[in-house]
């Protein structure tokens, strides 16, 4: 399941380097560094295999184009991943139309992420120009890179290499491979005189859910430059793009707090795109752009549908549910008039549930001297997964057996967090993992705290 999913497109990496005889005093100057001029343009295909109960073959691009450099000394990059999946089910081939993501990022020649860079899930910088060693004691020693966003640590070690490349090893660890119970080990093939990854090979396994065995390679398939100027107008022009798609993706969130304007909010979305696509000139533009259009009508659908499970539940009263917690004592939800309820529904199969979670954790933090009663809301059918994910999120609220509870609250999608006001009532429902789900929801628990609960029955 997680692990199959897995192409270097998205796969967490970083890289190392190993030469043997240096000088101490010649060491720095061999450190491996990406080269990075204005115009460079990548481009690499991966292939994923699984010999698994369900073979599974995925395809994947990264294509990498270099529009700037920053002030700072970091590039700004455009990063066009995509990936189709072909499955065997039952002796039948099911394939999947190719998905695909655009995003940019600013990348430093050693690897390192500037910070105003955007939480991309689907486009990791790591996965095709990883964190390179700081130093020669990190060349010399081996390096971690800790993702805490992604739960996933990667180990490195440098390995004797017989051509000019520099050759590293990886070793994946981290909350989602003890999760999922995965291993993961790949070898990564660094072009010295080219300054890029030319190459990689690795092997993993997954024991949780669908059993598999994989083995990925990665290719760099070709190494080319646009003129400066071209890749310039081309990132400005991607600029205006991804300002649109920000406003198409937050016109797109109001649906779960105006359910019942779902088709004006769908039509007023698609008109940014469409509006984006009108003063779009790059043919590199204008495709991204369509391809939206085309998921846009694909998904209005699903949208639709979310619309209608949240509107059975948003702005009415809350299920009076009745269960247990984890250990089998009783919780009622009536028990909690007067307080603000968050209630988290995940269960250990959900990636995403996973990932919101260290989130979810510090909104429980945030309000722990307040009236706020943080829950989560397992559907575990097997109380071992449930307690196995409590274990190692060292969840710090309490974790109740909501098996039964889902349909109560309109859930269709995973995590959803259901939010109810001091006098039981549905003011929110949120769909999904968000960068920014503990600002977003904690402002949503504190506007409820300031306001009297008498009024917040007849609140908005």
């Amino acid at each position: 399941m997680w692990s199959r999913f897995k192409f270097f497109g998205i796969v967490i990496c970083a890289f190392g380097f190993f030469v043997a005889g240096l000088a101490n005093g010649q060491e720095n100057a061999q450190l491996p560094r990406y080269l990075l001029p204005v115009g460079r343009k990548l481009k690499y295909s991966s292939l994923s295999q699984s010999s698994g109960t369900s073979p599974m073959r995925v395809n994947g691009t990264t294509e990498i184009l270099v529009v700037g450099e920053n002030a700072d000394g970091s590039r700004r990059l455009v990063v066009r991943v995509g990936q189709s999946f072909t499955q065997i089910i039952n002796g039948q081939t099911h394939s999947e139309p190719e998905e695909i993501t655009v995003g940019w990022v600013d990348l430093y020649p050693d690897g390192r992420v500037a910070a105003d860079t955007p939480v991309n899930m689907r486009i990791d910088p790591a996965s095709f120009m990883p964190l390179l060693p700081a130093d020669s004691k990190q060349w010399k020693d081996g390096w971690s890179f800790d993702n805490a966003t992604r739960l996933s640590i990667a180990d490195y070690s440098a390995q004797p290499a017989s051509s000019g490349d520099f050759v590293f090893k990886s070793s994946e660890s981290g909350v989602m491979s003890s999760l999922y119970q995965t291993t993961g080990e790949t070898t990564f093939h660094f072009d010295r005189s080219k300054g890029v990854i030319s190459g990689a090979e690795g092997e993993s396994t997954q024991q949780y859910g669908i059993q598999s065995q994989d083995t990925t390679t990665l290719t760099l398939d070709s190494d080319e430059t646009v003129p400066p100027e071209q890749a310039e107008q081309i990132g400005k022009e991607y600029a205006v793009f991804f300002k649109s798609a920000d406003a198409y993706d937050a016109k797109l969130e109001t649906i779960a707090q105006n359910p019942q304007d779902v088709d004006r909010i769908l039509a007023e979305a698609k008109s940014i795109l469409a509006d984006a696509d009108v003063t779009a000139t790059r043919p590199e533009v204008k495709s991204r752009i369509q391809e939206m259009l085309q998921n846009h009508d694909a998904e209005s659908q699903f949208e639709k549908q979310t619309a209608q499970q949240i509107s059975g539940v948003l702005n009415k009263p809350a299920f009076d549910f009745e269960t247990t917690d984890i250990d089998g004592k009783p919780v009622k939800l009536i028990d909690l008039r007067g307080k603000v309820v968050l209630l988290d529904f995940w269960y250990r199969g959900c990636g995403w549930c996973m990932y919101a979670m260290p989130q979810i954790k510090q909104i429980a933090t945030d309000f722990k001297d307040q009236p706020v009663a943080v829950l989560g809301m397992n559907t575990d059918a097997d109380e071992k997964n449930a307690r196995l994910v409590i274990d190692i999120q060292q969840l710090n609220y309490p974790t109740l057996k909501a098996a039964d509870l889902p349909a109560k609250f309109g859930v269709g999608g995973f995590p959803t967090l259901i939010l109810i006001d001091q006098m039981g009532v549905v003011r929110r429902v949120h769909v999904g993992w968000s960068p920014t789900l503990r600002e977003d929801i904690g402002a949503q628990i504190q506007s409820l705290l300031n306001q009297p609960p008498t009024a917040a029955l007849g609140s908005n």
